[in-house]
């Protein structure tokens, strides 16, 4: 007797989502283990729950979204309903920088510790802009991702082993802010798609300058002081979680002193991603510069807890392939003035 397989496809719900701000929106999928999962929805897409064979012809619960993509694949028993809800108003603090001129790279506070490529320094002009009072936590990616990607966690510790290709996205919908294409795989894109606004990556010239304290610098080596852990999480100053072996790990954001502006942890913690393309300064002044349009490698600032002092300083910059993921890789947000 010939065997026959029947394929099972049935619809069990469709979720179409609207646009509205600061509202968030998943779906949670409960098994009957009492584990569940978070899947974030984009506004605007459409959501459909089938319920299909598999491969061995065994019932499962699929998700899928209205370009027909596997979102998640379920046990039968698995149930799953939309839930929404507001974000706080103060889930993400943001710091006003009002615009000026500055010099970049390596000016005299910096003393003998400027490698070449922080050279030479050179004039530049911004405009006013708002970068984020601290690094992007885990609870915050957590809460537009719906996952955590990082080494060490905490809640209140930085979002780290993310790529700037993870930040920006790679592919589907996209969104183009100061030059920078965001895709709708990528948190800034998801993030915006919930708040309605345009956050996005810092260049790295709105880094350094907030860094520094915009028009109100003291002129500090580091971000906020010259005396380096009063400012930084640092190699040489992370707290040892075993007596006799060095510290190791991301701290707390916003547990070191802040900057003149009263942004934390721009020196040490994590490495920050900017949005631009790496390249070597010239001695050309500028005017909000926002890198080369190609190239190979994205702009990191800042130090990070893995790190020495001297790569803490506003003026050290470094670069690594954008799709590079590393346990002391983390970023900031930006956005325009309001």
């Amino acid at each position: 007797m010939r065997k026959v397989v029947i394929t099972l496809s049935f619809i069990i719900a469709v979720f179409s989502i609207s646009a509205q701000n600061d509202i968030k929106r998943h779906l949670k999928i409960e098994t009957s283990e009492g584990e569940y999962e978070i899947l974030n929805l984009s506004a605007g897409v459409q959501y459909t729950v089938r319920a299909e064979a598999d491969a061995n012809n065994t019932l499962v619960v699929r998700i899928y979204d209205d370009s027909d993509n596997l979102l998640g694949e379920y046990p039968a028993t698995a149930v799953v309903y939309p839930i929404e809800e507001e974000y706080e108003e103060d889930f993400l603090e943001m710091v006003d920088v009002e615009g000026g001129t500055y010099t970049r790279g390596c000016t005299a506070e910096q003393g003998d510790d400027c490698y070449d490529w922080e050279k030479p320094a050179h004039e530049v002009t911004l405009s006013s802009f708002r970068i984020g009072k601290y690094p992007v936590t885990q609870e915050q990616w957590f809460e537009v991702m719906g996952t955590n990607p990082s080494y060490f966690e905490g809640d209140n510790l930085p979002v780290e082993s993310v790529s700037w290709n993870m930040i920006a996205g790679t592919e589907g919908a996209s969104m183009e802010i100061k030059g920078i294409t965001y895709y709708e795989d990528g948190f800034i894109y998801q993030l915006n798609q919930i708040t309605g606004k345009e956050y996005r990556l810092p260049t790295e010239a709105e880094w350094e300058y907030a860094a520094r304290g915009d028009n109100q610098s003291q002129v500090y080596k580091y971000s906020g002081s010259n005396n380096v852990d009063d400012v930084a999480w640092y190699w040489d100053n992370i707290p040892s979680q075993t007596e006799g072996e060095p510290g190791f790990g991301t701290q707390p954001v916003g547990t070191k002193q802040p900057n003149e502006l009263g942004i934390y942890d721009m020196s040490g913690n994590v490495w920050e991603w900017c949005a631009d393309w790496w390249s070597d300064y010239t001695d050309e002044a500028l005017t909000d510069p926002a890198g080369p349009a190609t190239g190979s490698y994205r702009v990191l600032r800042g130090g990070s807890w893995y790190d020495n002092a001297a790569l803490a300083r506003v003026s050290y910059r470094d670069h690594n392939f954008p799709g590079s993921i590393n346990y002391y890789f983390g970023f900031r947000l930006a956005c325009s003035s309001e």
